[in-house]
């Protein structure tokens, strides 16, 4: 199954969805996300890796 199809989980999958294209928005690095990066990350180097931009989201999740 594929992730995002009907059957793959609904709701869950959508909200993984939507969290992993955070991510990708967060590792293209514009100046608001460069500064929630900061804010987690302070000594992290940039450009941003996917796994980065993920680690940021979850510890914003908390």
């Amino acid at each position: 199954m594929a992730l995002g199809s009907p059957t793959a989980g609904g709701a869950a999958s959508d909200a993984l969805l939507c969290i992993l294209r955070e991510a990708r928005d967060i590792a293209a690095g514009d100046a608001d996300t460069i500064a929630r990066v900061r804010a987690q990350m302070p000594l992290v180097d940039l450009p941003l890796t996917q796994r980065n931009a993920q680690l940021v989201i979850a510890r914003e999740y908390g």
